[in-house]
């Protein structure tokens, strides 16, 4: 009799785990299938590795970028699949060793993030994306080209609505010939620029699946 009880006792247990298991997966599905506008600020540092044609090794003269930190905003949809897509905006103060007074880069991005098939808080990616870029005195376009970039990146769940990320990527950029603020004729170049970010994002559903 006793035992009975007992078998009886564990298949309600195995029951009510049963069903509690199942009701979190319809949740976990539903979470999945609902799109987000996810939007957000980063902390920036963009780290020349190169300068390129644009200071050469053996120049006189100071060069006229090097490396530097800002701010950016972004805005994107991300997808129920696992894809990012959006758009962000970077200004950041680069050392122009006295060449450029007050020397600002400012880039305008869209950008794609793929996210690994990972379960838990922690979602790495990878991230790609192009602009435009300007740079020069006191927010003036001096120059102006183009930029590419590729990187990994962790994506850590604060809630329901709220991401840190971190990124690193390689971030080739070409500057088209200008005259810096001495008058100093700068040619066509690429430079090669290490970019490093902190994130905070936050998550909008634009739709939420009824409840099953």
């Amino acid at each position: 009799m006793h035992r009975h009880r007992v078998g009886a006792l564990l298949g309600i247990a195995w029951a009510a785990c049963a069903g509690l298991a199942a009701k979190h997966a319809q949740a976990h599905e539903a979470r999945l299938e609902t799109g987000y506008v996810q939007y957000g600020a980063a902390l920036t540092a963009e780290l020349l590795a190169s300068a390129g044609a644009i200071c050469p090794s053996d120049a006189t003269v100071p060069c006229v970028i090097g490396s530097g930190g800002g701010l950016a905003v972004r805005a994107g949809y991300r997808f129920h699949a696992p894809f990012y897509v959006g758009g962000a905006y970077e200004f950041s103060k680069q050392d122009a060793h006295k060449s450029i007074y007050l020397a600002i880069l400012q880039q305008m991005r869209s950008e794609a993030r793929y996210f690994l098939p990972v379960n838990g808080s922690y979602i790495p990616f990878i991230g790609a994306g192009a602009g435009v870029v300007g740079y020069g005195s006191e927010w003036s376009l001096q120059t102006v080209g183009a930029t590419a970039f590729l990187g990994i990146g962790m994506e850590i769940e604060l809630s329901r609505t709220s991401v840190m990320t971190f990124f690193l990527c390689y971030r080739p950029i070409v500057l088209t010939t200008w005259k810096d603020s001495a008058r100093l004729e700068r040619p066509t170049g690429l430079l090669s620029m290490v970019g490093l970010e902190i994130a905070l994002e936050q998550r909008e559903a634009v739709y939420r699946p009824t409840d099953r």
